[in-house]
């Protein structure tokens, strides 16, 4: 792996992903994509470590090479120097070594939240392997920090964090929705601003602010869309995932109460502030709301293709909301770490929990299908 190569990969990503091209062309970052691509020659041991992730994981070089790409833009609007946005580029590219060091020492670990010792996995391993300097080692560290305190491995809140990192923590949550899914029915970039600003909530930082203006200004065409031959099965399955998201946000007012009760730690902490932002992402959104029942049925029954893109939105942040809701038995069985044993009431929310992802995942029965200890 060289520069070179790393950017004859660049160009076979943009054929398949012609929305990434067009970001960078109407940000005018190609010629500083080919400056970028040939850093890597100029530090001893990245090459060596990009080549790994390229051969035991090509969906993480794929996600890599995506978001070495976008962190070109957002860093040039945040006015990051030159310096800053070499080392965001770079970071972008390695940011996934710490899952190849886990994946070789047995997989997720003992721990449930195993997976939040990536980053320091990385940084260890880039560290002994390569020359690339501290200041990359720093954003691969905190790429999975969030401005509100949620993230990991440390709990950073958005003053604890520079641009580059929250640049970096936002693309790579960008890039994750964008990449999700079959491949074939992946959205574009345009189509992920939707979950973006769900996931921010009502705080948005500058690198959200200046991405949200990046994408909106490419005139990205959106994705293909539901087609009319399985729009009536992604409407029933909408439906029946507000029914199961309802269950969750009582489950979630249930689970704020509990940890109430808990000495406090970072685990519980940041159990309560998970919760608290979905359950207030979920109401404000209204993608929960019985209303929003009756209009899916309504499109369905009537077969008003007309409203399909504002109802594939709402699945789009239906499937976010359940993505981050699998967080939640990760954290009650963290806390059972930490504690010894989960109180009852927590028990039995973490079996109430798995039941609603059963539930889900095998859409063979009708609500009663769901059982309740609480």
């Amino acid at each position: 792996m060289d520069g070179s190569r790393l950017l004859i990969d660049m160009g076979t990503l943009f054929t398949r992903c012609r929305d990434l091209r067009q970001v960078l062309r109407s940000e005018d970052c190609e010629a500083e994509l080919k400056e970028r691509c040939a850093l890597l020659d100029a530090h001893d041991g990245a090459a060596g470590m990009l080549g790994s992730i390229v051969r035991e994981r090509p969906d993480l070089y794929e996600f890599a090479l995506f978001s070495a790409a976008l962190v070109l833009p957002v860093g040039r609007a945040l006015a990051l120097p030159a310096a800053a946005r070499e080392s965001l580029f770079l970071a972008a590219l390695l940011r996934g070594t710490g899952q190849l060091q886990q994946a070789a020492a047995g997989g997720r670990g003992d721990s449930p939240l195993a997976y939040e010792a990536c980053p320091q996995l990385a940084v260890a391993l880039l560290k002994s392997r390569s020359s690339l300097p501290e200041t990359v080692l720093a954003l691969i560290l905190n790429q999975h920090e969030r401005y509100d305190g949620t993230g990991y491995p440390a709990g950073k809140l958005e003053p604890e964090l520079s641009d580059a990192d929250l640049a970096l923590s936002l693309v790579g949550e960008l890039v994750r929705i964008r990449l999700s899914g079959e491949p074939g029915a992946r959205r574009s970039l345009s189509d992920c601003v939707p979950v973006l600003q769900f996931n921010q909530g009502p705080h948005f930082t500058d690198a959200c602010r200046h991405t949200l203006a990046i994408l909106s200004r490419a005139d990205i065409a959106p994705g293909a869309g539901w087609t009319e031959a399985d729009a009536d099965r992604h409407i029933v399955e909408l439906v029946d995932d507000i029914v199961v998201l309802q269950r969750w946000l009582q489950q979630l007012d249930i689970l704020k109460r509990a940890l109430g009760a808990l000495p406090m730690s970072r685990n519980v902490a940041r159990c309560r502030l998970v919760a608290q932002s979905l359950q207030h992402g979920a109401i404000s959104s209204g993608i929960t709301d019985q209303s929003m029942v009756r209009w899916a049925e309504h499109v369905r029954q009537n077969g008003l293709s007309e409203f399909h893109a504002e109802l594939q939105e709402v699945a789009a942040l239906q499937a976010e909301l359940f993505y981050r809701l699998d967080w939640i038995p990760d954290f009650l069985d963290a806390t059972a770490r930490e504690t010894g044993e989960l109180p009852k009431a927590l028990q039995a929310l973490r079996r109430n929990m798995e039941n609603l992802r059963d539930y889900r995942a095998s859409r063979r029965g009708e609500d009663d299908y769901i059982v309740m200890d609480i």
